[in-house]
């Protein structure tokens, strides 16, 4: 049943249980002015459909679902596995902890595991705000401490700052669109996802040094503003791709394909066949096509560069060449901090990478072991 906006549920159609539910809800909600009582919960079935229908609302950006609905319809779908007929009351922490077992049995990241029990925990934080559990049965979950370093999940390897000489290696395998965004990172280090929705309009070009600020960005939700510093290399590279239309992305896939098609004519040895004539493809117009997004996100400027680096790798295996270490343009970030933290002190490093805290920093940029070389020969 449906009050006030919200669903209750009674039970099984037709039995005397629902029908005595029905009525004494209608009996309230009558009783307080239409302004009906928290609904109670009895297993975690229950509750996990509940906070499922509240993540859908609330993780929404311009009308669409963010990334983190997968990330928490993942987190609900790994307690209802095991928990869905539990009731509420008695998920406490050895049931938290048989989740976080099980995700150690499947061989996931140490990090992941411990944001997935996070969000768990998230659930019970709705949970007590809508008062569905008790405030003390939150608080004990809270007690469960996250995984530390060799205690349990897989371990991931450091990211380590990828070398300007490996990186140019890949120019002749990617469009001018992806090299224009490996360079424009490389000079400023700002995060693949703020980088792919850029816009003119959020560029302020009136001072020597560009600011650049995302329409969204990571730290948004905590109420940050991200503001990216661009100076002239970068500004000569940006240059070439600003756009009349403020609104519109500066690197799109669609100018990318158009180049690659281009390269690919102008490389043909063959004559084309038949249907690659004008007019046959005039008359191909009703066939559906993929259609091509209006900006890169990170999944797919890194897709770009994985292809890439295998086109290069298989070319230098004919030529018996030394391959291209693979490489991510997570690792473009790390190289810009690293060469920041060898010249700058740690909160100029922290204010161009946009982090909140130092800490953060000095794990992006890698220490510079010139220094310590230089004490230990004076010292050691």
């Amino acid at each position: 049943m449906r009050l006030s906006g919200r669903d209750y549920y009674c039970g099984k159609w037709g039995t005397p249980q629902a029908e005595a539910k029905y009525h004494r809800r209608i009996a309230e909600w009558l009783a307080t002015g239409e302004d009906m009582p928290p609904q109670s919960v009895t297993t975690m079935a229950e509750l996990l459909a509940g906070y499922a229908k509240e993540v859908s609302r609330v993780y929404r950006r311009n009308g669409r679902k963010t990334p983190e609905v997968y990330n928490q319809a993942a987190a609900i779908r790994l307690v209802a596995r095991l928990y869905a007929d539990t009731p509420v009351t008695d998920f406490g922490i050895p049931q938290l902890k048989r989740c976080r077992q099980a995700m150690i049995d499947e061989g996931r990241v140490r990090q992941a595991i411990n944001r997935h029990i996070a969000r768990i925990r998230q659930m019970f934080e709705w949970a007590a705000e809508e008062r569905l559990v008790a405030p003390a049965q939150l608080a004990e979950l809270k007690c469960l401490r996250p995984l530390r370093s060799g205690r349990g999940g897989r371990e991931t390897k450091r990211v380590q700052p990828v070398g300007w000489e490996t990186v140019r290696q890949i120019e002749p395998w990617v469009s001018p669109t992806i090299w224009a965004m490996i360079q424009l990172q490389w000079h400023t280090g700002m995060r693949s996802g703020e980088m792919t929705i850029m816009r003119t309009c959020d560029i302020d070009m009136t001072g020597e040094v560009w600011l650049y600020r995302p329409e969204h960005h990571k730290t948004e939700h905590h109420g940050h503003e991200r503001v990216v510093a661009i100076g002239p290399v970068a500004q000569e590279i940006l240059k070439n791709w600003v756009r009349a239309d403020g609104g519109e992305y500066l690197f799109q896939p669609c100018e990318a394909e158009d180049a690659r098609n281009t390269a690919k004519r102008e490389s043909r040895q063959t004559p084309p066949w038949p249907s690659h004539d004008p007019d046959v493809r005039r008359r191909r117009r009703h066939q559906k096509k993929r259609k091509l997004a209006d900006h890169y996100n990170k999944d797919s400027y890194a897709r770009a560069i994985r292809r890439a680096i295998a086109k290069a790798n298989e070319s230098k295996i004919k030529n018996q060449k030394t391959e291209i270490e693979t490489w991510t343009p997570h690792q473009l970030r790390h190289a810009f901090g690293t060469r920041a933290r060898q010249q700058f002190e740690p909160d100029f490093v922290r204010t161009s990478l946009g982090h909140s805290s130092v800490d953060t920093t000095l794990i992006y940029a890698e220490q510079d072991l010139l220094k310590a070389a230089t004490v230990a020969k004076a010292l050691g």
